[in-house]
């Protein structure tokens, strides 16, 4: 199976195992690291009230730049999380629609082993 890259998401599945991107060089991803099997694992994105922001958002520790985060959880617990900012608001729907793909393809994950 060729890589299936998640830009939104930072991430790509290749044989049944989610790395992330990595940095681009020339025309290849270097420097990708191994995050965990596909099996089991579930995308999530997150957008915060924004009611939070202004200095209620400093005390929180919330930047007035982030919205919110993308996470994947795996099996055994371990997650991967990317942060927001205030641009991804544009692309909510396609980050939404990247999670869903995500989520179908972990589904079909034992079936592609």
């Amino acid at each position: 199976m060729p890589a299936v890259v998640f830009g939104y998401l930072t991430v790509k599945v290749r044989d049944a195992e989610v790395w992330t991107i990595g940095r681009l060089v020339g025309s290849r991803h270097v420097d990708a690291r191994y995050l965990g099997p596909l099996a089991g694992a579930k995308a999530a994105m997150e957008l915060d009230d924004f009611s939070v922001f202004g200095v209620g958002g400093v005390l929180k520790g919330i930047g007035p730049h982030l919205v919110g985060s993308v996470s994947i959880t795996f099996a055994d617990g371990t997650s991967y999380q990317r942060p927001l900012r205030w641009g991804a608001l544009i692309d909510a729907p396609k980050i939404r629609a990247a999670v869903d793909r995500f989520n179908a393809l972990a589904a079909a994950a034992p079936e592609l082993s």
